[in-house]
Order: C-alpha cells, then sequence, then structure tokens
C-alpha cells in the first residue's frame, strides 16, 4: 500500500497478510504520487503514480518506495506453486506487467485479475499490453 496512513487500519482488518508501504514499479526506487483531491481515509480512492491531469487530482506531493513487482513474484515463486495476483494500480499496470512479461523463465504469474485505466493512458498504450497478455497465454481477466 503507497499511502502510510492507511497501513495501520489494513494492518488491523487483514492481520495475516503481509501489507508493504511501497508501490509495485517495474524498478526499485522512488517515485512522487498524487490522490484525488477529495481524499479521505477510506480504501475506494485510488492513489497514482502516473501524472494524471484531471481536475479532481491534488498535485503528486507525497513519495513513496518503488518495488520491483518481478523481483517480488520470482521470491514468491521460490515458495509457492501457485501466484494470483489481483491487480489495480491506477494507470501503473501498464508498465509493471509489461516488465513482468518480459521477464525470461517460466511465468511468474498463474492468473492475474486486473482493473485496467485505459482512460488514463489511451488506446495506443492500453492495446500492447493486453495483446501480450493474450499471446503470452497469461490467464487473466480484467473490468473497467
Amino acid at each position: 500500500e503507497m499511502q502510510g496512513e492507511l497501513i495501520p487500519a489494513l494492518r488491523r482488518r487483514f492481520p495475516q497478510a503481509d501489507i508493504r508501504h511501497a508501490a509495485v514499479s517495474d524498478h526499485d526506487g522512488s517515485a512522487a504520487y498524487s490522490v484525488n483531491a477529495g481524499f479521505a481515509l477510506h480504501y475506494r480512492d485510488g492513489a497514482s503514480l502516473l501524472d494524471i491531469d484531471r481536475d479532481d487530482r491534488a498535485p503528486a506531493e507525497e513519495t513513496v518506495t518503488t518495488v520491483d513487482f518481478a523481483a517480488v513474484l520470482r521470491a514468491l515463486r521460490a515458495d509457492h506453486d501457485f501466484i494470483l495476483v489481483k491487480m489495480d494500480i491506477e494507470g501503473a499496470e501498464y508498465d509493471v506487467l509489461d516488465h513482468v512479461l518480459a521477464q525470461p523463465g517460466p511465468p511468474l504469474i498463474d492468473h492475474l485479475l486486473v482493473e485496467f485505466h485505459e482512460r488514463f493512458v489511451g488506446p495506443a498504450r492500453h492495446a500492447p499490453t493486453v495483446e501480450r497478455l493474450k499471446t503470452g497465454g497469461l490467464s487473466h481477466a480484467q473490468w473497467r
């Protein structure tokens, strides 16, 4: 979870989950993120690493550690036979999925549930990633 103020509530609600204050990415590092200008402490409001030009977004003022999601998945794969990923990362899914799909070796994800945010990136960015999922044989379901 990249919004640090949500972590205590998440840990109370999901005590067995490994909740980290970070954002998945295609690299290790840090990044600025923005939140909905009407943001309140709840789970349905999307923060994004993308510089989204919308009236309801506050300027990107917060920073968060980013983690290479492919590396996280490789570490999980060492101990788990089946990896299901539910991904809703407000437009960052394109770079992250392209990076994960480009990794050599066996697939890092067995099944993917993903919310795409085509409205943030446009069809020219959306279509190639969806095609890579199909041609790469990654079992997936999507919602918008």
